[in-house]
């Protein structure tokens, strides 16, 4: 799945100490990307889940054949909703009984889908020009 460029992860690290954090994972859908990420509870409102985001969101910005970044969240967990909303993140729709998280009883919740918007795209991209 790496090699092909559908499936990527990614460990998220202290920067000082090098220790492993977190980790964030893309699933490529023919340009259409799906992001998420987790971090350890310990590291959790340090802003480290946002520089991911937003790191990797600028390494997806000069792909051309990206044109839509996603993802979502329990509708439950504000801080992962500020995480989306402080990368760039807006959100699209609200989707009822969406996705059942296994640290969760496996039970279907509620989640709210976010995209970044698609001036995000526009101005950056690099294009092949022949």
């Amino acid at each position: 799945s790496w090699q092909a460029g559908t499936d990527s992860s990614f460990s998220i690290r202290d920067r000082n100490s090098q220790r492993y954090i977190g980790g964030l994972g893309l699933l490529n859908d023919k340009g259409k990307i799906q992001l998420g990420y987790i971090l350890g509870p310990l590291h959790w409102g340090k802003g480290f889940a946002t520089e991911a985001c937003l790191k990797i969101t600028e390494l997806l910005k000069s792909i051309p054949s990206i044109y839509r970044i996603g993802s979502f969240v329990d509708a439950d967990n504000m801080a992962s909703s500020r995480v989306l909303l402080k990368a760039g993140f807006e959100q699209e729709a609200k989707l009822e009984k969406w996705f059942k998280f296994i640290n969760q009883d496996n039970q279907p919740k509620d989640c709210i889908l976010y995209k970044l918007p698609e001036s995000f795209f526009v101005g950056d991209k690099i294009t092949n020009k022949e």
